[in-house]
């Protein structure tokens, strides 16, 4: 990768991430539950969860944790998990559902990955988790090597494979808006490669799941708030058109539409 790739490619990734950056923490509190339930639905959390290494007496760091769910299942597999979000809803419905599950051994901390209290202030954990969370950071070289300084044992990090989703081309045509792929896993594996490691990977692919219509549509304006009345009716029809209902009742594409790159290196 030569000098003017790196200058480009550090470009896409910022114009990528700006929306991430404009969403007020407030924002992400009153998306907390909405994420949850998604999150909960699709196929990702499963395939995740089947390659990850995890010992008893191992500690872990889930970086932006959301509301928790990888939080709570690698805390009934390991002797301790830190969890850190900026969000402070998000936290709360972890913590809601730690004490449901009798759990005890969850540390949370409310800060952003790019807080510099954590190069003193956070221990090194055997295991570091960073599951769909970085897309929001402005320098990601210095995230991923932040991650590797606190990793004992292993690091686990996902981000998308560089295409937008269906839902998001969709809104983005209605709404008459050009669509930028950002660059992606690549662009993490390559920053990776300059710091010396070498990560290995595996895509996650799968199908969102919605409960109804409205679920879906609800994820529609997460992806732009500023959608009109006759643009929600006609991504509405867009939708009923192509969503399949299961058996269950749950709505999904036909095909799958997501596809994330889980990357892991082991610390020596």
């Amino acid at each position: 990768m030569d000098e003017q790739s790196i200058i480009n490619w550090d470009a896409l990734w910022k114009a990528a991430q700006r929306n991430y950056r404009n969403i007020r923490p407030n924002q992400w509190d009153s998306m907390a539950p909405a994420l949850k339930r998604w999150m909960s639905n699709d196929e990702y959390f499963r395939q995740f969860m089947a390659n990850i290494r995890l010992c008893p007496e191992w500690t872990v760091l889930d970086v932006g944790c959301g509301p928790g769910d990888i939080t709570i299942w690698a805390a009934k597999r390991s002797k301790h998990v830190t969890a850190l979000d900026f969000s402070s809803e998000m936290l709360r419905l972890l913590k809601e559902t730690a004490t449901k599950e009798c759990l005890t051994n969850i540390d949370c901390i409310q800060c952003s990955w790019e807080d510099d209290r954590l190069d003193s202030e956070l221990d090194k954990h055997d295991v570091v988790i960073a599951s769909r969370s970085l897309a929001t950071m402005a320098n990601l070289k210095e995230g991923l090597a932040r991650i590797d300084d606190k990793t004992k044992r292993y690091a686990y990090v996902t981000m998308g494979a560089g295409f937008s989703s269906p839902l998001k081309k969709m809104v983005y045509k209605v709404m008459g808006k050009e669509i930028s792929d950002p660059p992606g896993y690549i662009y993490a594996y390559n920053l990776l490669y300059q710091m010396g490691i070498r990560a290995n990977v595996k895509f996650i692919e799968g199908r969102s799941r919605y409960i109804d219509l409205n679920d879906a549509l609800e994820q529609c304006r997460w992806i732009a708030e500023d959608l009109r009345p006759s643009e929600e009716k006609e991504i509405a029809g867009l939708l009923n058109d192509c969503l399949i209902k299961r058996q269950d009742g749950i709505l999904e594409f036909p095909y799958n539409d997501i596809c994330w790159a889980l990357m892991w290196w082991e610390k020596f």
